[in-house]
């Protein structure tokens, strides 16, 4: 899709991992490289803008819900490993 002299990729109303593209944004200017900017709302709910070169190579996948998740869900982990290792500990098996 032609936006003014530049040339994008019409991304409205695709998902990108937990992202939805609901608009374009305009124009992010770097030196002479002029990247196109969507408005993404994440599953989470939250809306941020991201380039679209983030979006279509992957390097954006939400508005940073997702790294929370793992974490989260990594800790959950260490703990249920701590836990056990505890458990063992104490000479009960």
């Amino acid at each position: 899709m032609a936006r003014g002299r530049f040339p994008f990729r019409d991304l409205t109303h695709q998902r990108f991992s937990r992202l939805f593209v609901v608009a374009w944004a305009g124009r992010q200017h770097e030196l002479k490289a002029h990247r196109a900017l969507w408005r993404v709302r994440c599953d989470c709910g939250r809306e941020k803008l991201v380039r679209a070169d983030a979006l279509l190579s992957g390097s954006t996948k939400s508005c940073g819900c997702y790294l929370s998740d793992l974490r989260r869900l990594q800790m959950k982990a260490l703990h249920a490993v701590s836990a056990d290792l505890i458990h063992q500990s104490n000479g009960s098996t």
